[in-house]
């Protein structure tokens, strides 16, 4: 029988010593074979490793799958009950899973908790300090009045405080006392001074109700808080040809406040107090006279201290009244004695607010002025005689 011969390619190498054998059919050498004959004591020939190493493979592999199905893992094992396997994992991997998003959920809420505490925290903080704020500027010296502009002598934020009143000027915007209004209309009616503006000199309009509206909006389109509040009072009372509209009013009153009209405050606070114009709401008439009293306006002080006398806070009220009897109202310089006589002032207080009083009322005082209160007396008795007679025709 002829031997088959092998080329190159097919004589593979040997797997012990890597020679080439001369046979590829073999997987040793002749000369490793010889040598695996003459040491039978050696058990670890070639191909007892090699069959060996395979055998090791297999039952690490095994071990390994049984590892994995006991702590859970995710292996396929159809052979070993792989369905139960999956179903214990999978039910493991679920209950895991909600445990996991159960402590998320509450780790969110406990987050949110905590902002929400610093949010009021901050909240409640801000509102003291504004409460701080508005009661330090509450119980301060009001600014100084605002001075007639043809006498230059302090004028009164309220109507008729010691008989000083005030009027508007349409053209310029200008606030004149009554007593240089008095003086300017006796010059006029002697023919001495034409019927002009005191301060612009500007022709004045009695009749024409056109012409005082016309001049009214010029000013407010000036952001002239006074003409704003003016009109407001037109609206109000139907002066000047217009209809009584007191939404108007209230409107005109709320963009007057926000230009920095004492007055409007003061009339706004009144209006919430005793729901003619608005709705009643005591709170925003409280907040509207805080505000006046701040700004100077001695009525609103004075019923801010009221009001803290119907709620029993008597220290309160006699601060405020302490402070309206210094800007020269008589009202509150009468509250100040009662509170003397009932233990709530002391004496010294009380000496200082009363002089504090007569300087103040003194400042305001001057002959056209003492000359224009009579008059307005004179005239309200005529009206008041008037509407009796026509009460009893």
């Amino acid at each position: 029988m002829s031997t088959p011969s092998t080329s190159r390619e097919d004589v593979l190498a040997c797997t012990v010593c890597g020679e080439r054998g001369d046979d590829g059919r073999r997987k040793m050498c002749t000369s490793c074979v010889q040598k695996s004959k003459n040491n039978d004591d050696d058990d670890t020939s070639c191909e007892t490793a090699i069959d060996g190493m395979s055998k090791l493979q297999v039952s690490t592999s095994d071990t390994a799958e049984d590892t994995s199905l006991i702590s859970g893992g995710d292996n396929n094992n159809d052979d070993r009950g792989g369905d139960d396997g999956h179903t214990i994992h999978d039910e493991h991997k679920s209950k895991n899973n909600r445990e996991t998003d159960a402590e998320m959920l509450l780790l969110e809420a406990s987050a949110a908790i905590d902002n929400l505490s610093n949010v009021l925290d901050r909240v409640l903080s801000r509102i003291i300090e504004i409460k701080s704020d508005k009661n330090d500027k509450l119980f301060q010296e009001p600014p100084p009045k605002e001075d007639c502009s043809i006498c230059m002598l302090p004028m009164p934020y309220a109507e008729n405080i010691n008989g000083v009143t005030s009027s508007y000027m349409h053209c310029c915007g200008k606030v004149i006392c009554r007593g240089c209004m008095c003086v300017s209309a006796d010059e006029m009616v002697d023919g001495n001074i034409k019927r002009w503006c005191l301060f612009c000199r500007e022709p004045i309009f009695e009749e024409e109700d056109h012409l005082h509206l016309r001049r009214l909006k010029q000013r407010m389109e000036m952001n002239d808080a006074n003409a704003f509040f003016t009109l407001g009072m037109y609206y109000r009372d139907g002066r000047y040809g217009l209809r009584p509209d007191l939404n108007k009013t209230v409107e005109l009153w709320g963009e007057a406040t926000e230009l920095g009209s004492i007055e409007a405050h003061y009339e706004l606070g009144g209006a919430y107090l005793n729901g003619e114009v608005v709705e009643e709401d005591e709170g925003k008439a409280i907040h509207h006279y805080t505000l006046a009293a701040i700004g100077g306006h001695e009525m609103a002080r004075h019923i801010v201290g009221l009001i803290d006398q119907r709620n029993g806070n008597m220290d309160r009220a006699m601060k405020h009244w302490m402070i309206a009897a210094r800007s020269g109202f008589d009202k509150s310089l009468k509250k100040i004695g009662e509170g003397y006589k009932a233990g709530h002032v002391t004496k010294d207080e009380y000496a200082k607010t009363l002089r504090s009083y007569q300087v103040s009322v003194y400042a305001m005082k001057s002959e056209e002025r003492t000359k224009a209160m009579e008059v307005t007396k004179e005239i309200q008795k005529k009206m008041q005689s008037g509407w009796r007679r026509v009460a009893a025709g």
